[in-house]
């Protein structure tokens, strides 16, 4: 019953906040669009162009827009995601919920459960065509499927899950390492970890193949695109960069520096050479070993830099970015002050810390970041950030106890 409650107020509060307040059908502009684009490339069986994609989202939009016009429906293809991001992530809340009974009690669990339901950056995210949305339904189905369940087959789903969720956000891909630690302390066994990274190992080889198949340049068979060109503005730190090659051309520019002065370098090389990129930026260490300490402020970028996309100029949306950024500050150091001795009852905060962990090495090793980066990693910090206060409250709520035991044996 609880999670059914979950589940139906996911869905009204998203429901009514997207399409009454933020109206998703006018903001199909920028990166949302280029989705769009990527996918209906496929849809038409043309090749697309595959070092502007990023990621591999575009194959599972283009999959679901092929099912859409199967059944006729698609003349409505932007409402019919935005109800699909709603419900997915109604169902992730779900999975979230049972992830957090195994780290307290039921009543905590679902209160803990509603707080996380109305973080706005989420909603909002749910309303626009992201990678993000599909990325949370898989890592969080991944994750209740690793804690939650014992059987092997659940072991493989997971693994396949969380093979989606990395190709959907390929930074995803620093987590893995944590997770094999995970399995090791934790002592889930050979079979176990097997069970998961095979899967997770051949989804990225199937992905990469795909990629290379329908991709206009087939170069390297990859899952992404722009790891290299991120790689050497993080270490450069660059502004942008831009290439030009005869008619083609292309640039990136992390969002997080569009409103700040920098350098701009212009190439004749493809961001899909990703290897001429990755070359520039360890140039750039070499010469300026510091920057290794100058990586560690990138982090703060998924906290406070610039939200992207964002199309809302309204002052309440403002405010309620604001605050909830200011919220998640605020749980992410209560979420390290947690930090409890590795136990096995302490397994899914050690879980939840490999995985926040690794947000901010990959933000550290070649990525400047971007406040959008941390939406669908929230849930870590909603969960034990509210237990280490409660823990930290604790002692205060049980004084007037003990001062009244005390006045007992003063009689």
């Amino acid at each position: 019953m609880p999670s059914l409650f979950i589940f139906v107020f996911s869905v009204f509060i998203r429901g009514n906040i997207i399409f009454l307040l933020l109206r998703p059908t006018e903001y199909l502009r920028w990166l949302p669009a280029q989705n769009v684009f990527r996918a209906e490339t496929v849809l038409i069986e043309e090749s697309v162009f595959f070092p502007d994609a990023w990621s591999s989202y575009y194959l599972f939009l283009a999959l679901f827009y092929k099912l859409l016009r199967f059944f006729g429906l698609y003349i409505y293809k932007t409402q019919a995601l935005v109800i699909l991001n709603i419900f997915l992530t109604g169902l992730a809340f779900v999975f979230f919920y049972q992830l957090a009974k195994t780290a307290t009690g039921k009543i905590k669990a679902f209160l803990i459960t509603l707080f996380s339901v109305v973080y706005y950056p989420l909603i909002y995210i749910n309303a626009l065509n992201l990678s993000e949305n599909f990325f949370f339904f898989f890592l969080l189905f991944g994750l209740f499927l690793i804690v939650c369940t014992k059987n092997k087959v659940s072991f493989v789903a997971a693994g396949f899950l969380l093979g989606f969720a990395a190709v959907n956000r390929p930074i995803f891909l620093f987590f893995f390492p944590f997770l094999l630690a995970w399995f090791v302390v934790f002592k889930k066994g050979v079979d176990v970890v097997a069970s998961v990274f095979i899967p997770i190992v051949s989804v990225l080889f199937f992905f990469a193949f795909i990629n290379q198949w329908v991709g206009q340049y087939q170069h390297l068979p990859l899952i992404n695109s722009n790891a290299g060109v991120n790689f050497a503005i993080a270490q450069c730190e660059l502004k942008k960069i831009r290439y030009q090659t005869g008619s083609e051309q292309f640039w990136f520019q992390p969002p997080a520096y569009f409103d700040k002065k920098g350098k701009t370098v212009n190439t004749t090389v493809p961001f899909y050479n990703q290897s001429y990129y990755f070359k520039m930026g360890l140039n750039c260490l070499k010469n300026n070993p510091r920057q290794l300490l100058t990586n560690l402020l990138h982090i703060k970028n998924v906290f406070h830099s610039k939200m992207y996309p964002d199309f809302v100029k309204e002052r309440w949306h403002r405010a309620l970015f604001l605050v909830w950024k200011v919220i998640g500050v605020v749980l992410t150091f209560f979420f390290f002050a947690y930090l409890p001795p590795v136990k096995k009852k302490n397994s899914l905060y050690w879980l939840f810390f490999g995985l926040l962990v690794s947000l901010f090495v990959g933000v550290y090793l070649g990525n400047i970041g971007e406040e959008r980066y941390l939406i669908p990693y929230f849930f870590t910090v909603s969960l034990f950030g509210p237990l280490f206060l409660e823990k930290l409250l604790r002692p205060t709520v049980k004084k007037p106890g003990v001062f009244k035991k005390l006045k007992n044996l003063g009689r």
